[in-house]
């Protein structure tokens, strides 16, 4: 599992370095050369969904399979809840105000709380945070990878959806406050061969929610053939990054 530089990272990234989605996209590629890995499973939570969808856009040759779980997508990039956050980057010391005020134990419980049903520990939550919080280069990088958000990503993105004829597992949360169900059945029915599968009792980060639910789903799907019949012979690569929103 790559941690990619999104904020919950602690080993900053050259201050040139491109964290758009395009460029984030690019360094998953550059992982998958570097471990040997031609042929994947790519499975994308939250922001991860994103990288996985554009990732697919642009070398659609080096995916076998597709999991997504609660994630922005099309026109929903960020949610319309959090585009705060994304105009804010642009503003001179807000992103240093705002991760100042996740320092306090209520402001990021309620933060999580947003996120998962699970309570998460205090030391947990601490340690998702500490890159952001505590290294003024790690949270460049997260200054920069809000800043290259923009939604004619994922819909560029979206175009390339019907040409990709392997299969697409969806594990969708009900119960999440920032990407509706809407959204994974709207997603289903861009893909040729997309499964849709709801998860009861669980917000945006399902893997934190229902992680036994959702391991069983991937590594049923992997063991599955899909519509046109590919084996489930090729690697999985998870979204291993923590977040710090």
């Amino acid at each position: 599992m790559p941690t990619l530089p999104l904020g919950g990272h602690t080993r900053a990234m050259d201050a040139n370095a491109d964290l758009t989605p395009p460029g984030l996209a690019r360094l998953l590629r550059n992982f998958l050369d570097a471990v040997g890995a031609e042929w994947v499973t790519l499975v994308g939570n939250d922001t991860g969904g994103v990288i996985c969808q554009v990732f697919l856009a642009r070398y659609p040759e080096r995916v076998s399979r597709l999991v997504l779980t609660n994630c922005d997508a099309f026109e929903d990039f960020l949610p319309p809840s959090l585009r705060p956050l994304q105009y804010g980057a642009r503003v001179p010391g807000f992103t240093a105000v705002l991760l100042r005020s996740l320092r306090i134990g209520l402001v990021s419980q309620l933060v999580f709380a947003s996120v998962a049903k699970t309570p998460i520990p205090r030391a947990e939550r601490e340690a998702h945070l500490r890159g952001v919080i505590g290294d003024a280069s790690v949270r460049r990088d997260f200054q920069a990878v809000l800043r290259g958000i923009s939604s004619r990503y994922t819909i560029e993105a979206a175009r390339e959806f019907p040409e990709f004829e392997r299969p697409v597992l969806l594990v969708w949360a009900e119960d999440d406050f920032f990407f509706p169900m809407s959204s994974a059945e709207r997603l289903a029915g861009a893909f040729l061969d997309a499964r849709l599968e709801r998860v009861a009792d669980s917000r945006a980060f399902v893997p934190i929610d229902r992680l036994g639910r959702l391991a069983e789903s991937i590594a049923a799907f992997v063991a599955g053939t899909g519509r046109n019949g590919s084996d489930g012979g090729d690697r999985v690569l998870g979204d291993g990054t923590r977040t710090a929103t």
